[in-house]
């Protein structure tokens, strides 16, 4: 089940609005590779129990639902219901009781009240817990646009946005930002994170100068946090990561000439330089950053191995179809702990999975990339295993390509 959050407080903790309160609930969050630490969930603020008091354009108590599946009652009894189900544990059932506070509600056809527009929030956090990821974005984004103008908009888009990178939706990422930056009540360390989520879809897209200067405006605004939350503390460095991902990624080691011992030497820079910022986005401990964090390193791994191997053979050592062979069987060698490294990586990564607190893409991301690895590293030891070289004989030609290659920028 999802963790209740604080209404109209900084976005950072999740909540359930509801009228009759709700349970203490506990989560674990991780570093990859490090110890869970329990964070308490604030107690949940009550929502409006009338259509007074929450503000309501119309007199709704008067309305009725009826169902053939459920009581008939008020809008609120049936929000009542709804609150005690979504504590239960039945988010299914949950889901629709809320839904149908909000048709009540619309088909009086004025703006939602405070009931409906709290109705209509906890039923996306219905669809979280239920793992409908999408289906939640999208009911986050129709609560902003029926909450517009209120503080209820700007948590709805802090979660529509936080939910595009779940699912990977740049687009739609790059349409929420804007709309939750521009919030007044919107609280610094949030809006560092929306300036990091900015960043990387800058990065996504290749315009590295406008992504530099969102991340720089995430950095100046998160300095001013005396203690940021987890997941505002981890976007910003993650940020940061993304940006080195893409300039390594934009530096291709073929075609082979001349300039290639600088092209690797860039990439390695790169990635290491990468890997420390996706390093210090694991550090606060948000799961959800450290398990993208960690893909991320590890695919960087990927990438670099699988441009490696695909390097042709030098004209020295392309004399012979045995020098090809022996070529490539040393540069497998060579470049076989990238691949580990990676795996170790995503192992510590998929360990994290279930403390989340609802499925992840990432996770299933990191399982895909697990496979690929898995497969790659079989197939290689394999093709190793095959060819009537020992591994000294394939550490003697991995000598004389250094001692070939001394002073000169060739593989």
């Amino acid at each position: 089940m999802l963790l209740p959050r604080r209404a109209r407080t900084a976005s950072t903790h999740r909540h359930l609005r509801l009228s009759l309160g709700a349970l203490p609930f506990v989560v674990l969050v991780a570093a990859c590779g490090g110890a869970a630490k329990p964070a308490v969930a604030p107690a949940p603020a009550s929502s409006a129990s009338s259509a007074a008091a929450a503000g309501s354009t119309g007199p709704i108590a008067a309305v009725v639902i009826v169902s053939d599946d459920d009581l008939s009652g008020t809008p609120k009894e049936v929000f009542d219901r709804a609150s005690l189900e979504f504590q239960a544990g039945h988010a299914q059932k949950a889901r629709v009781l809320f839904d149908r506070v909000v048709v009540a509600e619309k088909t009086r056809g004025l703006p939602l009240s405070q009931l409906g527009r709290d109705a209509e929030y906890n039923a996306a956090l219905c669809s979280e817990a239920l793992e409908e990821i999408r289906d939640a974005r999208d009911r986050y984004r129709r609560a902003a646009e029926d909450g517009k103008g209120t503080s209820d908009s700007t948590d709805a888009l802090m979660r529509r946005a936080r939910l595009d990178v779940e699912i990977d939706d740049d687009d739609d990422l790059a349409l929420a930002t804007p709309l939750v930056v521009a919030r007044p009540d919107l609280p610094p360390g949030d809006k560092a994170e929306v300036q990091a989520l900015d960043a990387t879809v800058s990065a996504h897209k290749g315009d590295l100068v406008s992504a530099q200067k969102q991340l720089d405006a995430a950095e100046k605004t998160i300095a001013g946090v005396t203690v940021p939350a987890p997941q505002n503390a981890s976007a910003v460095p993650y940020a940061r990561g993304e940006i080195l991902r893409a300039r390594n990624l934009a530096v291709k080691l073929q075609p082979v000439g001349n300039d290639f011992g600088q092209k690797l030497e860039a990439r390695c820079q790169f990635l290491q330089d990468a890997q420390e910022a996706y390093i210090d986005a694991m550090k606060p401990g948000d799961v959800r950053w450290t398990i993208r964090a960690g893909v991320r390193i590890a695919s960087m791994y990927v990438a670099l191995h699988d441009e490696l191997v695909a390097v042709p053979a030098p004209p020295a050592f392309s004399k012979t179809e045995d020098d090809k062979t022996l070529f490539r069987a040393a540069m497998r060698y060579r470049y076989r702990v990238l691949v580990e490294k990676g795996l170790d990586l995503l192992e510590r990564v998929l360990r994290l999975d279930g403390k989340v607190g609802t499925k992840s893409p990432w996770i299933d991301r990191a399982r895909g990339v697990r496979v690929h690895l898995e497969r790659e590293l079989a197939d290689e030891k394999a093709a190793l295993a095959k060819l009537p070289y020992t591994e000294k004989d394939i550490a003697d030609q991995l000598d004389k390509i250094a001692k070939k290659n001394a002073g000169k920028t060739t593989p």
